[in-house]
């Protein structure tokens, strides 16, 4: 594996506020491997002990991989939920709403499923983006989800307000004609979600001076340095 291509300021966000180090590429295959070392940013507005997930990790039943450890049922759920919502790109939410849904509808037939992952949302400050991942997921596909444990979370927390799960109800709707057109509304929902993304991942005196970096690297790309020999 060798260091994928990042400019310097790139290399500086992953570095000092992200909860991953840069991707690093295969130097002949060339695939891209992303290495988290938390589930949010350091700089989130939620903190999340990624210990606490280790903690409940449990071992891969392969006698010839001892060290390698998966994280427990709940946490894979929380996992995937916190990153659907509290991500600014689209183009696999709906899918990765569908594969939430597939989750919830299997492992909530699993006695004391509910409870756990009620207790580890509220204990790893997760309790906020899970109760909007659970309602959005009720919403769009009628996922079955215990009111008890929803209130318990919104208790923790709040309510999603009703707007943003439109937003994202909006901005996870298929795209006409293979991704040709987008459905009214739907790239002014994903733009103001993208925006809400940024504030949650990092305060205003950060976030500011990252995306006016984002634009101007985006109008005036880095050139490559030229080969010498």
């Amino acid at each position: 594996m060798g260091q994928y291509s990042i400019g310097a300021d790139n290399q500086r966000y992953y570095r000092q506020w992200m909860h991953e180090i840069p991707p690093m590429a295969h130097i002949r295959r060339g695939t891209v491997l992303d290495v988290h070392h938390t589930i949010l940013p350091l700089t989130a507005r939620h903190h999340p002990d990624p210990q606490q997930i280790m903690t409940r990790s449990l071992p891969l039943d392969d006698v010839n991989l001892p060290h390698i450890r998966i994280p427990c049922a709940q946490d894979v759920v929380i996992h995937s939920i916190t990153h659907l919502v509290h991500e600014g790109e689209f183009h696999n939410g709906l899918r990765d709403l569908v594969d939430i849904d597939r989750l919830l509808r299997s492992l909530g037939q699993t006695e004391g499923f509910w409870q756990v992952l009620q207790r580890d949302a509220i204990g790893n400050d997760l309790a906020q983006p899970v109760a909007l991942g659970l309602h959005l997921a009720q919403r769009m596909l009628g996922t079955p989800v215990p009111p008890e444990v929803l209130l318990a979370l919104e208790g923790a927390s709040e309510r999603p307000p009703n707007v943003l799960l439109n937003l994202f109800a909006s901005a996870l709707k298929p795209s006409f004609d293979g991704g040709a057109a987008q459905a009214p509304g739907t790239a002014l929902a994903s733009w103001l979600l993208y925006v809400r993304s940024h504030a949650l991942r990092m305060p205003l005196r950060l976030v500011v001076p990252h995306l006016l970096r984002k634009a101007w690297m985006g109008w005036f790309p880095e050139k490559p340095a030229a080969n010498k020999g």
